[in-house]
């Protein structure tokens, strides 16, 4: 049973590389199609699959679609997963490929079943995440009647699991809820308890994510020297853990409030950062 965890969790570590589109014809989303599909027909993989037909061309063209073809391909085996912690955790990383992929309802639909599941036999760490992960695509939304109530019992449940990773990231979540419904000093709260909660992590990717909320609102609020603080500590730490992604909108963020102070020539550089690293990726 191990091993075949494993290669599930193999499968979808694989398809989370895919881009949130496969629209368009790009070489990037080509060469991380040619990966997926790669991944699935090495030996312990094609166990896993069975019947599964791997060259089928709607499974290739459409990530989400594979990653159902090898669930079902794993009950038609006879290897179905009853209700356990195992089941819950893949229904929510199934959830969060599909939300990459911008198919909020099922992605909804498989946090609603991991949250079924972790209910029934009792399972707080999964409840909270499907919490957590619901309470996150509602706020994108704008779903600022329900979301919240997501957000704020999986703070409950991450408190009495003493869980400050998911708490931190719960907390945060409700911050931009504030934040985007204009109650600034709420926000602020909540992000700096957000911040205490994970400081003994050392977290570079949520402390970047804290920071760079803690800027934004500081921007917006006209205290550009403190958005220029957290910004700069923001980039730091996404550098420490090379995400370009978040490098990029650190610097874009930083370009925003260096010009806001008439700071010219480092906005300049900022933004000029901020393109290279998306044209540097093709993305």
């Amino acid at each position: 049973m191990d091993d075949m965890q494993e290669d599930i969790h193999h499968i979808l570590a694989t398809l989370k590389d895919v881009p949130k589109t496969t629209q368009d014809n790009g070489q990037a989303t080509g060469d991380a199609l040619a990966q997926a599909s790669a991944a699935l027909v090495q030996e312990g993989l094609r166990k896993l699959v069975g019947p599964m037909r791997l060259s089928s061309d709607d499974q290739i063209a459409d990530p989400s679609r594979l990653l159902q073809s090898v669930l079902d391909a794993i009950e038609r085996s006879g290897i179905a997963l009853e209700d356990s912690p195992e089941k819950a955790h893949l229904m929510i990383e199934i959830g969060e490929i599909l939300y990459i992929q911008g198919k909020w309802d099922d992605a909804i639909e498989r946090f609603g079943q991991a949250a079924a599941i972790s209910t029934r036999i009792d399972f707080l760490a999964g409840q909270t995440n499907a919490l957590r992960q619901t309470g996150r695509i509602k706020r994108r939304r704008g779903d600022w009647e329900t979301a919240p109530i997501d957000l704020e019992k999986a703070v409950e449940l991450d408190q009495n699991l003493e869980d400050p990773a998911g708490k931190s990231e719960a907390l945060l979540n409700l911050g931009n809820i504030k934040y985007e419904q204009g109650h600034y000093e709420e926000t602020e709260a909540l992000f700096q308890d957000a911040l205490v909660t994970s400081e003994h992590l050392y977290s570079n990717k949520l402390i970047g994510d804290i920071s760079m909320s803690r800027g934004v609102i500081r921007h917006v609020m006209g205290h550009n020297d403190e958005a220029i603080t957290h910004f700069t500590e923001s980039l730091a730490n996404f550098e420490v853990i090379s995400d370009q992604r978040r490098i990029s909108q650190a610097c874009h963020t930083l370009g925003l409030a260096y010009a806001a102070q008439g700071m010219w020539t480092q906005s300049g550089m900022m933004y000029e950062r901020a393109l290279d690293i998306p044209r540097d990726l093709g993305d």
